[in-house]
């Protein structure tokens, strides 16, 4: 009798966190820039961050300081690309 209510108890935990821990975890990272430059004039820009193996492209925007971040990228290898006003500027071999 014991067991079996250690077995609902130890059942009911796993169903409150989501599952076992190592079925939980992710592999992502992120990519974060801001301008030291002038960042007043990279504001608003439009970043294109693109997953070379699959061509899968996230779209943000930069904030009013001129940085931006994407999380949650799933790990490999990138290229970046950020538009603002008439100049375009890429970086290929983001890893």
């Amino acid at each position: 009798m014991r067991g079996r209510f250690a077995l609902r108890v130890l059942f009911a935990a796993v169903l409150c966190t989501g599952g076992p821990l190592p079925l939980r975890q992710s592999v992502t990272g992120s990519i974060q820039a801001s301008s030291s430059i002038n960042p007043a004039r990279c504001a608003r820009c439009e970043v294109n961050v693109s997953k070379t193996a699959t061509g899968a492209i996230r779209t943000t925007t930069t904030d009013t300081t001129g940085s931006f971040r994407a999380a949650l990228l799933p790990v490999g290898p990138y290229k970046l690309s950020a538009s603002c006003r008439i100049r375009v500027k890429e970086q290929s071999g983001i890893t």
